[in-house]
């Protein structure tokens, strides 16, 4: 193997892994990895293996800038910048307006359980995650999180077991909609809140709901799993993986004002180019005359099912391709916007879990953000190729890592107001969360519908979709989230049929040229 085609198999390679969401990079000479649950598969670890000499070489050539500084202990406990992804959040909400706590789950408890042992583990873990401590405040623009040095929480019970078992889950339901919907002021909170509801002595729903900028769903799991395996050490002893020091979110959003000038000449260059010119993609008209008369509107969804046959041949697709499902749903939710929009060339939000970096897999906080894809779509273009290039963009993005800056600028650039891409981890989606098991009491995820949230959105900033989906197991599933009082539901039904009539099309036949495709 000639060098030139050696660094061209193992540029394929990475890439190929980077479209997974897999992050490849070296340590002292040794190669290092991380990946999502189920991403890495045994071919992808024998081919790192294979290839290992010459990925580390190839990486290691790629090292044309000082390594980042490891992420310390900021100075000031106290206060602490935002994170880029906060600013983010920040920014497209209002900030006169109250917030909501749209972060939620809620978990169910069969057995004997300690609620003064709950309640202890709880105290614990706000202590032990600083964004449970936290509110924000406002000056002159600048706006600062301000983390209380203590949050002592009692655990509020709901005693249901009087109710019939048919008006439990109503009950429940109608208890984190309650909690969701109650507007909170960011400067006062608290934006995290718990209720522990009683259904039978052995039965209980334990509900956590959380402001999104100080959680995501990540956020939850860790909360979770590390919720339970304090509760199931002994009183005298602990579970290492609980006492562990921790990158708190205002650690890193100093740490990333640190590193800014050293990313800008790295990878700010890149950016500039990918999205120059790059504009707003208008997929749904706004009556004028709503914008006129009112500036809000409550947000609605309508559902989205790939169906089985459609899911199964992403699946295989995305095996042949090298890539994920989630690659080939983008594609298709690519085409369906060209369609739709009569473009070939847009940017996508592709939202990122936001932990590639190994010392903020465990942080509690806002770390989601989105990446900007720039999707040109060409003529002679089949399903296919535009697969490729688009996990390829994914890999190149996820190599020029921003962290949410290009996000949270201000004024809001144009393009990222397009409406996103969201997906959403098997482990996340599917309730595996991690939670340990253990004698006495069994904690299990408790299903729950879709939350209706009775939560104004700004219609003139925040009034394009965004879909939402997952791997539900045999299909692919989500929503397309709309504001209902600018944006027809019929206008938006037909979107969702045209989407899921063109995955059945491309991935039948996926070497059929996309522009000759008939749609009706």
């Amino acid at each position: 193997m000639d060098k030139h085609a050696g660094r061209q198999d193992v540029k394929a390679v990475l890439t190929s892994l980077h479209g997974k969401g897999i992050r490849v990079w070296t340590a002292n000479g040794q190669l290092q990895y991380q990946a999502q649950k189920g991403a890495l598969t045994e071919p992808d670890v024998q081919t790192l293996r294979a290839l290992k000499p010459q990925i580390v070489e190839y990486l290691e050539t790629l090292q044309t800038t000082p390594a980042e500084p490891p992420i310390g202990v900021r100075a000031t406990r106290g206060a602490a910048p935002l994170t880029f992804a906060q600013l983010w959040d920040w920014n497209r909400w209002n900030a006169a307006r109250p917030r909501y706590r749209t972060v939620y789950s809620a978990t169910r408890l069969y057995g004997c359980l300690r609620v003064d042992r709950l309640r202890d583990c709880l105290n614990r873990l706000v202590q032990r995650h600083e964004a449970l401590r936290t509110t924000f405040t406002s000056k002159d623009g600048a706006v600062t999180q301000i983390i209380a040095p203590t949050a002592p929480l009692e655990i509020e019970e709901v005693d249901l077991s009087r109710s019939g078992v048919s008006t439990h889950h109503e009950a429940i339901q109608k208890l984190i909609v309650d909690l969701v919907e109650e507007p909170v002021d960011a400067a006062i909170g608290p934006l995290f809140v718990t209720k522990l509801a009683r259904l039978a002595p052995d039965e209980h729903i334990w509900i956590m709901v959380m402001d999104h900028i100080i959680s995501d769903d990540a956020s939850i799991a860790i909360l979770l799993r590390e919720l339970f395996s304090m509760y199931a050490q002994p009183s005298n002893e602990s579970d290492c993986s609980t006492t562990e020091a921790l990158v708190q979110p205002g650690d890193y959003a100093a740490w990333q004002r640190t590193v800014d000038a050293e990313w800008n000449r790295a990878h700010g260059s890149y950016w500039d180019s990918r999205l120059q010119s790059a504009g707003r993609l208008s997929v749904f008209s706004v009556r004028t005359d709503i914008l006129s008369a009112q500036s809000r509107s409550k947000v609605k969804s309508c559902a989205v099912d790939l169906g089985i046959g459609v899911s199964r041949r992403f699946r295989e697709l995305s095996r042949q391709a090298g890539t994920s499902v989630a690659m080939c749903a983008l594609s298709v939710y690519t085409v369906a916007l060209a369609h739709w929009c009569d473009t070939s060339d847009f940017v996508v939000p592709f939202i990122t879990m936001g932990r590639s970096r190994p010392a903020v897999e465990n942080t509690v906080g806002r770390l989601v953000y989105p990446l900007f894809l720039r999707m040109e779509l060409r003529p002679q273009d089949h399903f296919l190729s535009l697969l490729a290039r688009i996990t390829q963009e994914y890999g190149n993005a996820l190599s020029h890592r921003d962290s949410g800056r290009i996000a949270a600028q201000l004024p809001i650039p144009a393009f990222a107001l397009n409406p996103p891409f969201n997906w959403i981890p098997q482990e996340i989606s599917r309730g595996e969360r991690g939670i340990p098991t253990f004698s006495g009491l069994t904690p299990t995820p408790y299903p729950l519908e879709d939350i209706h949230r009775n939560i104004e959105v700004d219609i003139a900033t925040n009034r394009e979709p965004a879909l939402i989906l997952h791997d539900a197991g045999q299909c692919v599933a989500g929503s397309l989230v709309f504001p209902e009082s600018s944006t027809s539901f019929d206008d938006v039904k037909q979107f969702v049929e045209r989407l899921r009539e063109l995955a059945d099309i491309v991935s039948s036949n996926p070497s059929s040229n996309l522009a000759s495709l008939q749609i009706r």
